[in-house]
């Protein structure tokens, strides 16, 4: 009889212990097709961002595009010796004789190499230069050991499986282990199937949220200030949000939307970036161009897109005298008006190289002689001695990791 009675649960016991060995085996296969995913789309990323900022800094340029039409060679050689200097991932560039590429770059691959080719043309994207393409030699290596730092992805120059713009790679097997055997044992199938489904929405927010993680951390190694203030600008920018009565996925958005609003200053020069002297007009006219090209990057990663509006009103201001649109009032979002609150509230406090931290109630009066949102400046001014001992959520304490 008491064999009988122990019949039933040692048969359940070995049922759900298989159950939970096999599923912790699928889930090992999963995580390792899933970890591939992800560090195709760092590595997809890191090269898009790459290529726009070089097109925008070099090959979107009058001046290379005259020497190339001119048949300066040597001249724009010249011109392109500094890129792998201002772009962590470029190796080299140079000229070749060609047909220019139809989009605005074309990647290809050789081995465990990866080149991007540029057509020569103006500001604009227009009259290309016919013969000559650009080409750039990037680090796919390094692209690939900083989207996957463990090291469980290697190039292979065959053999291996599909992985990014015609490159192969190969994944490291993830073999069962002793604690999967003992997970197997003691989970049963009531915990299995709800544990299982947060690991795969979890798995699905990483996933969505790499865009934003690579651009950061790419945005962080290209222009370090310029990164450190936009985390102090989305800090502020939730503040106000909240206080503006943003809530749930429009705070999410906004506080995104602050850590990417300088990104397109990827595609300045960084001699301009770090002048210690005033801009002239020209090079103030270049700099001006970064919330057009920050849209742009935007535009090309589909987790992000939603965000390219935000990012490319925030130097719009209130009274119309902002740009890029001379939008007014309402015509701008409210996440845009957040953020330029934000921005220029902490470029007049915050310590710069040319000039001392300004003063609190002198930093208001500027910001609403800048045109503003008044309201939002309000906002900010009323509840500014609460801000020092404000807290993010866990969700943006984790983007500042």
């Amino acid at each position: 009889m008491k064999r009988s009675m122990m019949a039933l649960p040692l048969a359940v016991f070995l049922v759900v212990s298989a159950a939970t060995l096999a599923l912790a085996a699928e889930i090992r296969a999963s995580s390792r097709d899933r970890f591939l995913d992800v560090a195709r789309s760092g590595f997809e990323r890191a090269a898009e961002i790459s290529a726009e900022g070089m097109a925008s800094g070099y090959f979107r340029r009058n001046e290379l595009r005259e020497l190339a039409a001119a048949g300066d060679i040597d001249g724009a050689v010249r011109f392109l010796s500094d890129l792998d200097g201002h772009f962590r991932y470029a190796i080299s560039g140079r000229l070749e004789a060609g047909t220019p590429p139809d989009g605005p770059w074309y990647f290809s691959a050789a081995g465990t190499e990866l080149r991007v080719r540029f057509p020569l043309s103006d500001a604009e994207g227009g009259a290309r230069v016919g013969n000559l393409v650009g080409v750039v030699e990037l680090d796919a290596l390094r692209m690939l050991a900083e989207a996957a730092p463990g090291g469980e992805v290697t190039l292979v120059a065959s053999g291996g499986r599909e992985f990014a713009f015609g490159l192969s790679a190969r994944i490291t097997p993830l073999p069962l282990q002793a604690l999967d055997i003992l997970l197997s044992i003691l989970i049963g199938v009531a915990v299995a199937a709800p544990v299982g489904m947060a690991a795969r929405r979890h798995a699905r927010f990483f996933y969505e949220s790499k865009g934003l993680e690579t651009i950061i951390f790419l945005f962080e190694q290209s222009d370090r200030f310029s990164a450190h203030h936009s985390r102090n600008v989305g800090a502020l920018a939730l503040f106000i949000g909240r206080r503006a009565g943003l809530r749930g996925r429009r705070l999410r958005d906004l506080y995104s939307a602050a850590l990417l609003h300088d990104i397109g200053k990827i595609s300045v020069p960084t001699d301009l970036l770090q002048k210690p002297r005033s801009l002239d007009a020209g090079e103030t006219e270049t700099v001006r161009e970064h919330p057009v090209a920050g849209a742009r990057i935007l535009d090309n990663f589909w987790e992000l897109s939603h965000l390219r509006d935000f990012v490319l009103r925030h130097h719009e201001r209130a009274d119309g005298s902002g740009y890029p649109g001379g939008l007014e009032g309402e015509e701008i979002p409210i996440e845009s008006r957040i953020i330029a609150v934000a921005d220029v509230f902490e470029a007049l406090t915050g310590e710069r190289p040319y000039r001392s931290r300004i003063e609190l109630a002198e930093a208001f009066d500027i910001m609403r002689a800048e045109g503003l949102d008044r309201r939002l400046v309000d906002l900010l001014e009323s509840g500014i001695s609460e801000f020092p001992s404000f807290q993010l959520p866990r969700w943006a304490r984790a983007s500042r990791a």
